[in-house]
């Protein structure tokens, strides 16, 4: 009991400095000048970053099929994807692709004038290919576009105690729009998905340094409390406080009224 009222102690005096670091430095030494022995600054150690792979299509068509398609909006998209530029894409504009794809290949599928029966079927597989493997490619985004990669990696620098001194508005928006395309894609509603809020997302996370600030000042807060609970635990109290011959019967027949 008496390591949890320990510990709670460290959010009564939060207000009183202006980071994590030194909140609980401040609060390590008060604690060492009873306990001793106290432990160095915990090290924060980097997320390991999954990698994803990513993933080719097994569909093709000919320069003279795609000709054949001029009726459709497919046919540009899929020509500039083919140009030296769209084979250079960032994962974002990459996964841009894969949903822009997949709703206008069933647009080219309803028109009258898409009447190769072949090509129908192969739009058809690559657009059913295509939403089966959009999961992964939002996870590709996740883990290599840089304004999102970036978010994982720790930093020194931790939100301050007073909230005035940053801005999470813009930036936990960004997560919001993102949260909810990828419950779009796992719900398989991509119909429903806007590619320009993807850009949009990734412009209110670029250089905005408040998710990583939030992250690494959760990472060092779990830290400290594991080192402090680790420390405050190994404290025998009743023999070392309470001591034989040092009140200890008196210290355990103490009563207090509830009032």
């Amino acid at each position: 009991m008496q390591k949890w009222l320990l510990i709670s102690c460290l959010f009564f005096i939060s207000a009183c400095t202006e980071h994590a670091t030194d909140v609980n430095e401040d609060y390590k030494a008060r604690l060492n000048s009873v306990l001793g022995d106290a432990p160095d600054r915990p090290v924060l150690k980097n997320t390991r970053i999954p990698v994803v792979s990513k993933l080719e299509s097994q569909f093709q068509i000919s320069i003279l099929e795609l000709g054949s398609l001029g009726h459709c909006k497919l046919s540009n998209l899929v020509a500039k994807r083919n140009n030296q530029l769209g084979k250079t894409q960032v994962a974002s504009e990459r996964l841009k692709y894969q949903i822009q794809f997949i709703k206008l290949a069933n647009d080219c599928l309803k028109d009258p004038l898409t009447r190769n029966e072949s090509l129908k079927a192969t739009l058809k597989n690559a657009a059913v290919e295509k939403q089966q493997n959009l999961m992964n490619e939002f996870n590709y985004m996740l883990f290599n576009e840089a304004e999102l990669k970036g978010l994982l990696q720790l930093t020194s620098d931790f939100l301050p105690t007073d909230n005035n001194k940053y801005s999470s508005a813009s930036a936990l928006e960004a997560l919001h729009e993102l949260i909810y395309i990828r419950e779009r894609i796992n719900k398989l509603e991509i119909s429903l998905i806007q590619t320009s809020s993807i850009t949009e997302s990734l412009e209110k996370l670029h250089q905005n340094r408040f998710i990583r600030q939030l992250l690494s000042s959760a990472q060092l807060q779990i830290a400290y409390n594991q080192q402090f609970t680790s420390w405050i635990s190994s404290f025998d109290y009743m023999n070392l406080v309470c001591r034989e011959g040092k009140s200890k019967k008196r210290a355990a027949d103490s009563k207090y009224d509830f009032q």
